[in-house]
């Protein structure tokens, strides 16, 4: 009896610690699944819809890799956090008309929300000349030389001219044709299933949770009826004043006309016109009488529906790169080139947390000519791999053409149907979805 006593004690305490030698493995064959939610793995953070390969089980625990700087990296993932990346045929009419580089990102995000969709924006602009264009517009808060063009403080503390390579990474909508990024290219227009609620929570944490202190309004009901007002998305609006006034910006605090700074304090949410600093926001604001936050919101609001969301510039994308009208470079939101990288993911946060991630919505993605392979991330030590899984970020192929040089499950992944092979690239390379047997 004792020692049978002892045996369960021994499976008990081997349970209780996690040890998973009383479960036995299994070999799958390699798969590519996506990271559902940030989650760990090896001691760094994964974000949503990073691929990972998938090659065995362990219980409730899949075990997998990636690829970091080149280095393989192996370990177990909870199942939880995962999903099974499936090549669904029928998506393929959807994005026919997009490049074969843009579509391994997109059957990703199919994969995770596949309530949304795809529209190609077609430009006549070569993809080289508008990286130029906007590389002499656009700022990056960053010392790094591979970053900047020079080190030069154009604005405030840190901020300086974009580099080329950052400018061609930023502009290129390949990079953010990833499930962290990709509401950047949402279509923006009023949204009424948008709640005042959800508008709460997005909110929360912030300087704008609660009540206005002026109009003694929430905060929440100043962004939902200015919306509805103005026909444009709450989330843009609320992102937009995240964004822009995180830390108690000018903007937000109120500020003095630069002409007579013993007078009124004026408001600018959402740092309209403040090009240079936000002292040209507030007299932006000055001009137009913005003297409570309400009227900024509102008036604000308004000025946004204007001049971008009515005039085609309906995502956060076409706010940065005004390439609607194939004149890039003279109606630009901001100069901040990653401003809409950082409103895409506090909108996704957003989103999430009001679960309506999985609402229906229309993406309108920018296509140009002449558009190189890719375009890599200038600071190549840095992990920026959330669209692909990346052994040499500088060494491009296309699978259709090279796949069978490749080593399988380390170059790529191969899904079989009964016709033809799925091909994956896990390297950036990017291929054919139909390779006959």
């Amino acid at each position: 009896m004792k020692k049978i006593s002892i045996i369960k004690i021994v499976c008990v305490i081997a349970l209780l610690l996690g040890i998973h030698r009383c479960t036995s493995y299994k070999k799958l064959a390699p798969h590519i699944f996506l990271v559902k939610e940030n989650t760990s793995f090896l001691n760094q953070t994964l974000t949503i819809g990073q691929p990972l390969v998938v090659e065995g089980k362990r219980g409730s625990q899949y075990y997998g890799y990636i690829y970091v700087n080149g280095e393989k990296k192996e370990g177990y993932i909870s199942s939880r956090n995962v999903i099974a990346y499936v090549f669904d045929e029928s998506f393929e009419k959807e994005i026919t008309s997009f490049p074969d580089s843009y579509k391994q990102p997109l059957r990703f995000l199919h994969t995770l929300y596949p309530e949304w969709s795809y529209v190609p924006l077609s430009t006549s602009l070569d993809f080289n000349d508008t990286a130029s264009i906007f590389q002499s517009k656009s700022l990056i808060d960053t010392d790094d030389e591979s970053m900047i063009a020079s080190p030069d403080i154009i604005e405030g503390q840190t901020w300086c001219r974009v580099s080329l390579n950052a400018s061609r990474y930023f502009l290129d909508p390949r990079s953010g044709l990833n499930a962290y990024h990709a509401l950047m290219f949402e279509k923006l227009t009023y949204n009424p299933s948008e709640t005042l609620q959800e508008g709460k929570r997005m909110l929360e944490g912030t300087e704008m949770s609660g009540i206005e202190p002026q109009s003694k309004k929430d905060w929440a009901e100043l962004y939902r009826h200015s919306a509805e007002v103005n026909n444009i998305s709450m989330s843009l609006l609320i992102t937009r004043a995240i964004q822009e006034q995180s830390g108690g910006g000018l903007g937000l605090r109120g500020g003095h006309a630069r002409n007579n700074p013993q007078g009124p304090l004026f408001y600018n949410i959402y740092n309209i016109g403040a090009n240079t600093s936000d002292q040209d926001g507030i007299d932006f604001a000055a001009v137009r009488n913005w003297d409570t936050r309400e009227k900024s919101i509102l008036y604000g609001s308004k000025y946004l529906a204007d001049n971008y969301i009515t005039k085609g510039q309906d995502s956060l994308y076409l706010q940065k790169f005004d390439v609607h009208n194939n004149n890039p470079g003279h109606h630009y939101y901001m100069s901040n080139i990653r401003a809409p990288y950082s409103e895409a993911k506090n909108m996704l946060r957003g989103y999430i947390s009001n679960n309506i991630d999985h609402a229906k919505r229309i993406l309108e993605i920018p296509i140009y000519s002449n558009m190189p392979v890719s375009n890599p991330y200038p600071i190549s030590s840095d992990i920026k791999y959330s669209g692909t899984i990346i052994k040499e970020p500088y060494n491009t192929y296309q699978i259709a053409d090279t796949y069978k040089n490749l080593t399988e499950n380390v170059d790529y992944i191969s899904i079989d149907y009964p016709t033809y092979r799925h091909i994956v690239g896990l390297n950036n390379y990017y291929g054919s979805c139909d390779i006959p047997k």
